[in-house]
């Protein structure tokens, strides 16, 4: 009991899951309405596994989201985490932290900032910081669906461990931390369905790279997420994240996925 309750005050200090929030920034864009005054919106989502192998293996997923509108502008804030508790108290974390703001969003071509922070302990990322921009194309704007591409750039810093690396990969008994910084150029398509009752589907792919080698060698990340509506607030949500990266920093599987269900309150 004692473990569960260090594990959820971790997942609920930390604030946040991975992916699984409203898409506000989506709704507002389908909305044919421009607000004159500020709106808040928000939607927080749990979700908590226990699984048995040798020991038992507790997961809490956490998440959420802020979202701020007036005219033309659109700022959304957006965290998640995942606690992992096993064996001897070993406590693994992942998760991030995300904002954006969106300018003339309705317009069928407009500008986004963005920046982030993010960690995956599970995967040895300790530490990786991101800033940059995307010009965002509306291709399909309709109350019920959307399609979009955005084309940009961005900086970014990561800090590897070698956790997640086999043995028989690493090159000495114990390899020092790995600290890369690059700009990368950003792709992202994305297509999203909404219900009349505000329950969605979501399919994104993001590809990211370094210029110099776009073709040989990108990281790629599809995600697919549905929202189904329940109640007014409720919504229960399933998601399948995945990264395919062709050259790691470290040598860890090159494929990494996560399939997750949640509970999501949007206020």
């Amino acid at each position: 009991m004692k473990r569960v309750v260090t594990l959820l005050l971790i997942g609920f200090l930390s604030f946040s899951v991975r992916a699984q929030i409203i898409e506000f920034d989506a709704l507002a864009i389908a909305s044919d309405s421009v607000i004159d005054t500020a709106r808040l919106s928000g939607s927080v989502s749990l979700s908590f596994d226990v699984n048995k192998q040798d020991e038992l293996v507790y997961y809490i997923k956490t998440g959420g989201n802020l979202a701020y509108e007036k005219k033309k502008h659109f700022w959304v804030l957006t965290a998640n985490n995942q606690a992992t508790l096993e064996g001897d108290d070993q406590v693994l974390n992942t998760g991030s932290s995300n904002f954006r703001y969106l300018w003339n969003f309705r317009s069928k071509l407009f500008p986004e900032a963005l920046v982030q922070y993010q960690w995956d302990v599970t995967r040895g990322l300790r530490e990786r910081y991101l800033a940059g921009g995307n010009l965002q194309s509306t291709f399909i704007n309709k109350k019920s669906h959307q399609f979009s591409v955005s084309l940009g750039a961005f900086y970014e810093n990561e800090f590897w461990g070698w956790t997640a690396v086999p043995d028989d990969r690493k090159p000495t008994e114990n390899p020092a931390p790995v600290s890369v910084n690059f700009v990368k150029a950003n792709l992202l398509v994305k297509y999203s369905y909404i219900l009349k009752n505000k329950s969605t589907f979501s399919l994104r792919l993001f590809v990211q790279a370094r210029p110099d080698s776009y073709i040989k060698y990108p990281r790629i990340a599809p995600n697919a997420t549905i929202n189904f509506r329940l109640v007014k607030n409720l919504f229960i949500s399933t998601s399948f994240s995945g990264i395919y990266d062709f050259r790691p920093i470290v040598p860890i599987d090159k494929f990494y996925y996560q399939w997750e269900n949640a509970l999501i309150y949007s206020f």
